[in-house]
């Protein structure tokens, strides 16, 4: 006969957070008169914590976001204001202006359910099941990336032609599963579980680039490409810690991955009305493929606590990242498979307190060892090249990172933070053109710098608590951030770095005594620098990027159910 649950030990506890943020456009579009780069998010999560039983744990969470913020509009480096296509007049840079002809179109979700089941069998031995599923959808967003406004296409055929367009639909949903199982005994911990996911990725997209120097007799068609791409990742896992003194720690772990991919795709060009042209128009293709990566990623570390205030660790792991398929193939060429991404870092570190906790000082070298690296290469397509997935044969980053955080009086909080990343590619030839004609000599990227890898970043921020005769808390602080130039592209084009930058942030904030209120006046980037992000470019007429928003002021009232 089933015993009955111990009733009397049931509890539960349950956390609401809604949000939402909105602001207007930063970035003025003469083009379609409107003000673009808006914000529209609203989201809300909810958990729930119910303790069945002294050995039974149940965790319920759920969650979901809308998003129709208008789609991120880029801003040209030379604007077209006159002339045609082939032929274009330019105009002055102008940073807080982007003459895209496109209206914002947005309208994108996400959410999820997880549920947590743990069980302690005894107190040092505890089995978790982790369920979850999670979708997300854009349907559809509209955007474009060259910035530029309508254009007649040449003196022949002087249609007004946008440079990019693009609609899209994507929907994405997910599954997975985790079963763990955790032991704490005198001198040994470990962690061991099975993994599972299936993804469904699906993607409807129509786009075209009318470039210069494709400019010819009648403009070009647009081209819908639809993939489907279903993913199943099966993992093993396990870690343990080994306890040889009471200061030093020896760990081993692996983890076994086996991923494969289904890829159904078809490219299929349109007309301007969204119409599919007949299958026998010249570029329409089919591809259709599965490949099956897998992985044995193993983990050793040693860590010496030195004394109570200093901690040392040195790790050596390998990671795997598995190859996949093209939703934005072009042609057969860029429909074809990339390989999978392998990396063995070795990391040593050091982590100290000082001055009975008011100063912590930790610091870290690092070196990573790529093979595979996935990156972006030019491949033929036809009579031009084309953009395309691929994998650079070897890379490496070396660097070192310090962190400190200081408490020189009650109240106030100081952080400093530094690092410096070298990168290169050790061996990655052909790896792109600086031309789209199938003529144009590929050139190596061998011995430059991986792209959006700057030399230095610097952060420093205070946390000042007000000694103010006040029922709450009132704090004030702010923060800057700053880092040197890097490249947004593996060929290192002078034209595609972007330059040093640093931006300053500062806060107020109040929470009244024993209340789920707050308030906060936040302000960003408060010197109104005005920067790229990344750059891109292929010709004169695209060459464009997204900017940073400019001096934002944000009073946020915020309250905790």
């Amino acid at each position: 006969m089933p015993m009955p649950l111990d009733r009397s030990f049931r509890a539960r506890s349950t956390e609401t957070s809604p949000s939402g943020e909105q602001h207007d456009g930063f970035t003025y579009d003469p083009t379609i008169k409107q003000n673009v780069n808006n914000q529209n998010t609203t989201a809300a999560r909810a958990k729930l914590l119910a303790k069945v039983s002294p050995k039974l744990t149940v965790l319920l969470a759920i969650d979901g976001s809308r998003d129709t913020s208008g789609t991120g509009y880029y801003i040209p480096v030379h604007p077209i204001i006159g002339g045609t296509l082939q032929s274009p007049i330019y105009g002055p840079f102008n940073p807080n202006e982007s003459l895209s002809s496109q209206t914002p179109t947005n309208n994108s979700w996400t959410g999820g359910v997880s549920a947590k089941v743990s069980y302690a069998f005894n107190p040092e031995l505890t089995f978790n099941s982790i369920s979850a599923f999670r979708a997300f959808a854009q349907d559809p967003v509209n955007y474009n990336n060259d910035g530029e406004p309508l254009v007649p296409y040449n003196n022949a055929n002087p249609v007004p032609t946008s440079i990019s367009d693009n609609y899209i639909v994507y929907r994405e949903k997910e599954a997975t599963q985790e079963f763990q199982l955790l032991g704490k005994y005198d001198r040994f911990d470990f962690a061991t579980g099975l993994y599972f996911l299936y993804e469904d990725f699906s993607s409807n997209r129509i786009g075209y680039v009318a470039s210069s120097l494709g400019a010819g007799a009648a403009p070009v068609k647009p081209f819908d490409q639809v993939g489907d791409t279903k993913t199943f990742n099966y993992a093993a896992y396990v870690q343990g810690d080994y306890h040889v003194t009471s200061a030093l720690i020896l760990t081993l772990g692996g983890r076994y991955t086996i991923e494969h991919r289904d890829f159904n795709f078809q490219g299929i060009y349109d007309n301007f009305s969204g119409t599919a042209l007949p299958l026998t128009t010249p570029g329409d293709f089919t591809y259709a493929d599965g490949k099956t990566w897998s992985s044995f990623s193993p983990k050793f570390a040693v860590s010496y606590q030195f004394t109570p205030a200093a901690f040392g660790y040195a790790s050596v792991s390998e990671g795997f990242d598995a190859g996949g398929f093209n939703n934005r193939a072009s042609s057969l060429a860029t429909a074809l498979p990339y390989n999978q991404e392998n990396v063995t870092t070795y990391e040593i570190g050091l982590k100290t307190d000082w001055l009975e906790h008011r100063l912590r000082l930790n610091g870290t070298v690092f070196y990573n060892a790529y093979t595979g690296l996935q990156e972006t290469a030019s491949v033929p397509n036809g009579s031009i090249l084309v953009s395309a997935r691929a994998n650079a044969n070897r890379a490496h980053t070396e660097g070192a990172e310090f962190e400190s955080v200081a408490t020189p009086v009650d109240g106030l909080t100081l952080n400093g933070n530094v690092s410096y990343l070298e990168t290169r590619f050790d061996s990655f030839p052909n790896a792109g053109a600086l031309g789209t004609a199938l003529s144009s000599p590929l050139i190596s990227a061998t011995g430059n710098q991986l792209p959006i890898s700057p030399h230095w970043q610097l952060f420093a921020a205070f946390n000042y608590r007000l000694p103010l005769d006040l029922p709450g808390d009132l704090r004030i602080g702010a923060d800057i951030t700053y880092e040197t130039s890097y490249f947004s592209d593996v060929l290192n084009q002078p034209r595609g770095e972007v330059s040093d930058q640093g931006f300053v942030d500062a806060f107020a904030s109040y929470t009244p005594a024993d209340s789920h209120w707050q308030f906060s006046l936040t302000g960003h980037n408060l010197a109104n620098r005005i920067a790229y992000q990344t750059l891109s470019y292929s010709t004169p007429n695209l060459w464009e990027g997204p900017v940073n928003p400019p001096r934002t002021v944000f009073f946020k009232v915020g309250y905790k159910l």
